[in-house]
């Protein structure tokens, strides 16, 4: 009898092992082959400030999303350094695929701390003036935790993640602590959430696989950002869209409530990755005027679009 129950038992683990075979395989070989992708897939970017502002103006740093690249940001990056900024790009740390996905989740809300808060230090000393932040996705959870936390001149969080836009965030973070235990990394059905199908085939992902230990992570950060709204202090611009399919925009909504300082930029053309969905060049135009804008009473936005 128990000889055959340990036969049902192990005929019903085949699946799951053949599963987390497969994936493993899988990231080895996306490891292996990250360092032959372009550099802006891969490692930090850093854009000399251009043209006849150069030198004058506060360093920007520009901070991407959970499994996204510094690719993610790179027209914004190019349009503030021609505009006398300059522009660091970093890789997060356990994002791309040039870490391996099945060691991410490790970086604890303090590591990320430490870590941005070296780099706001390193270009405040280089520009002799506190850096603009900017973020997208998880890269806003974190510049919110940031501009909470560090010294910073402007805040920008593009479709920040404070949680979930469809289901409860509590019941999501229950089943990835049991499943990965058992499937701890599980692979991208699509590369983002976006509406136009030409960005879709421009974009490239930082890596076609999701650590359940690094989602964990993400929604203890997001707990974090959301805590830090009543601390921020600094102008901040908010982009959003009531379409996105990742991250709750009533969230946003009472984050920007909380944070009085914050204005809210509607960009209901796009989904999730509004640098290259619908309506990108009004996101670009808007975060480049916000962070030119000669005063505070020039940053006010222009308004809702649909």
């Amino acid at each position: 009898m128990l000889e055959g129950w340990v036969g049902v038992l192990a005929l019903a683990l085949l699946p799951l092992i053949a599963a987390n075979a497969a994936i493993v395989l899988y990231a080895c070989y996306e490891y292996a082959t990250s360092s032959s992708k372009e550099p802006w897939l891969r490692s930090t970017q850093i854009l000399p400030a251009r043209g006849t502002y150069a030198g004058s103006l506060p360093s920007a740093i520009l901070l991407h999303g959970f499994g996204g690249t510094p690719r993610d940001l790179r027209s914004l990056a190019e349009g503030l350094a021609d505009r006398g900024f300059r522009v660091v790009v970093p890789e997060v740390p356990e994002q791309t695929s040039a870490s391996f996905a099945l060691a991410r989740g490790r970086w604890s809300g303090a590591d990320y701390d430490a870590w941005l808060g070296d780099l706001i230090r390193n270009e405040t000393n280089l520009g002799g003036q506190p850096p603009m932040l900017v973020g997208t996705s998880m890269g806003g959870t974190l510049a919110a935790i940031g501009a909470a936390h560090h010294k910073v001149s402007r805040l920008v969080l593009i479709a920040p993640y404070f949680g979930l836009a469809a289901g409860s965030d509590d019941i999501f973070e229950a089943g990835a602590k049991i499943l990965r235990w058992v499937l701890p990394v599980i692979p991208k059905y699509k590369k983002a959430q976006m509406f136009d199908a030409e960005g879709y085939r421009q974009y490239e992902t930082g890596s076609y696989l999701v650590s359940l230990w690094a989602y964990l992570q993400l929604a203890n950060l997001a707990k974090v950002a959301r805590s830090a709204a009543p601390d921020i202090a600094v102008p901040t611009l908010v982009l959003a869209s009531e379409k996105d399919t990742v991250a709750s925009f009533a969230i946003t909504q009472r984050f920007c409530q909380a944070c009085s300082p914050a204005n809210l930029v509607l960009c209901n053309q796009g989904n999730h990755i509004l640098t290259y969905d619908f309506g990108r060049e009004d996101v670009l135009r808007d975060i480049v005027t916000f962070l030119t804008a000669a005063s505070q009473d020039a940053c006010q936005q222009p308004g809702k679009r649909h």
